[in-house]
């Protein structure tokens, strides 16, 4: 089973990142772009996990998460984008409030997986980030003028973390779909 487990956002939060993506459309940007529904920011993704197993790592997880309160996220002010060799290409927003907590939490959830045999990145690597689109550069001069286009916005996008999630990940021809399989409720914030 396709599957990751992720940090929950609030619903303003999906509504400020559909906005951004309008404004992302207008400049006429292509692209596949991640429906508000589908807005997280994921900590570990597994191509093919058993489901027991999934889950079993997700409530070890939670032991490890039950003193963690909730906590507020601010992105960066500026949109980024990762390029793959293949021209597909990611534009995303970074965190900028609390990114080592983000990278922490990443951090316990990589050492809990490392005990199990499943493919994956390494945690070296993590770059807390929440996907905007997908799209294909085929030139240079596409990926500049994309560039250009995402450096030019200024943002201030906040959202309280209250919950981690374990989700399946369907694959359609419609794009993904997620189904929430196992959730951790943060304690509350005093």
């Amino acid at each position: 089973m396709r599957c990751f487990i992720a940090l929950d956002v609030d619903e303003n939060f999906k509504k400020e990142c559909i906005k951004l993506q309008k404004e992302l459309k207008k400049f006429g940007i292509k692209g596949s772009y991640v429906k508000a529904n589908n807005f997280h920011l994921t900590l570990r993704f597994f191509r093919n996990a058993e489901e027991k197993i999934a889950l079993e790592i997700i409530q070890n997880f939670e032991k490890i998460l039950k003193e963690k309160k909730e906590f507020r996220i601010s992105l960066r002010e500026k949109l980024s984008m990762f390029i793959r060799k293949d021209g597909k290409s990611i534009v995303w927003l970074g965190i900028k409030e609390n990114r080592d907590k983000v990278k922490n939490i990443a951090k316990e959830l990589f050492d809990i997986t490392n005990t199990y045999v499943l493919e994956d990145k390494d945690v070296k690597n993590f770059k807390p980030h929440f996907s905007l689109l997908r799209t294909k550069i085929s030139t240079k001069e596409d990926e500049e003028n994309i560039m250009k286009i995402i450096e030019s916005f200024d943002l201030e996008i906040t959202t309280k973390i209250k919950s981690i999630s374990l989700y399946k990940s369907e694959l359609t021809p419609n794009g993904p779909v997620y189904s929430k399989l196992y959730r951790i409720k943060l304690e509350k914030a005093e």
